[in-house]
């Protein structure tokens, strides 16, 4: 019996519970407003890797929304946040708000030295926002295949923001266009099929 050579576990079904943690945090109040058409999304968690401290050097005129938790305090702490067009709000767990901010920024920016895989990059595709990519990050031959956005390469600098922000409606008819195909191998459906074709 084949029961009975091998040890079988069922793990139940997940419910995301976060928001039972975190019922003050995030309002929409304090966030919103804040956005305007010359904001710049960074959606991630904040260690020295991500280069968060680059983007905020070349801002300039431009605001940064930051939403992330962090992983290295002292890095954290070493940030200049007291820019009044900066706004750290730490993790958010509501996907109403994570959908309204999307909509709102002007696009994604994802400075980082190393990525394998950035899901806020699908996230943002998903909600019709551009995105702004170092060339180190999984995802770039998507971006740069259907115009998604804007790869650099090095350090970003602040011509970068200023190419996102001179060609944002072509970035966005972009996604428009070309978002079901892009996304459709990342749904779950496909990733469940092809782990189930995988372990025939």
């Amino acid at each position: 019996n084949y029961f009975e050579k091998y040890k079988v576990e069922v793990l139940p079904n997940g419910l995301n519970t976060l928001d039972l943690y975190y019922p003050f945090k995030n309002k929409e109040s304090e966030i919103l407003p804040f956005i305007d058409k010359h904001t710049i999304l960074y959606f991630s968690r904040i260690d020295k890797k991500k280069n968060l401290d680059k983007l905020i050097n070349i801002l300039d005129k431009y605001k940064l929304l930051i939403v992330g938790d962090y992983s290295d305090k002292d890095y954290f702490n070493s940030l200049n946040l007291s820019n009044k067009n900066i706004k750290y709000v730490g993790p958010i767990y509501s996907k109403d708000l994570i959908r309204k901010i999307f909509s709102k920024v002007a696009f994604l920016c994802l400075p980082s030295n190393f990525e394998n895989f950035a899901n806020c990059v699908l996230d943002s595709i998903y909600y019709g926002c551009p995105v702004l990519l170092s060339k180190n990050i999984g995802l770039v031959d998507l971006v740069k295949k259907f115009s998604l956005g804007h790869v650099f390469m090095g350090n970003i600098k602040y011509k970068d923001l200023e190419y996102m922000f001179n060609n944002l409606d072509y970035f966005r008819k972009n996604i428009d266009k070309n978002k079901k195909n892009v996304l459709i191998n990342y749904s779950w459906n496909e990733v469940n099929n092809k782990f189930i074709n995988m372990i025939k």
